[in-house]
């Protein structure tokens, strides 16, 4: 990859990674994952992502502009791999139709002729 894709994937602010991660960690999405997955999501990588754009943004730090770069790679790769496929089996069965007592009555619920709900 040339330096001018590199720098392509890096993000203009690391305020973005730092959104990112205080969303990956919140407890409302979190539970989401749990709820979806059945297990939470692991953000240190977002993370660890948000650690090195401010160490290469504010010390110049070649270093952590590579690993950030790495990181951002193989996060696209996981995401195009990802993209359509669905790796969590449903819940629910999926109904075609209804079942076959829909509209039987309840019992003991019988409407008696003549009498309404406002009496």
């Amino acid at each position: 990859m040339t330096d001018e894709e590199s720098e392509f994937l890096l993000p203009k602010r690391c305020l973005d990674f730092l959104n990112k991660w205080r969303y990956c960690a919140s407890a409302y999405n979190q539970f989401h994952q749990y709820y979806i997955f059945g297990r939470f999501k692991n953000c240190s990588q977002i993370k660890t992502n948000f650690k090195n754009c401010v160490k290469w943004r504010t010390f110049k730090s070649e270093e952590a502009k590579v690993a950030l770069i790495e990181a951002l790679k193989r996060e696209k790769s996981e995401d195009m791999r990802l993209d359509g496929l669905n790796d969590v089996e449903p819940v629910w069965d999926v109904r075609t139709e209804p079942p076959r007592e829909w509209n039987d009555d309840v019992e003991g619920n019988d409407d008696v002729e003549g009498t309404t709900a406002d009496t």
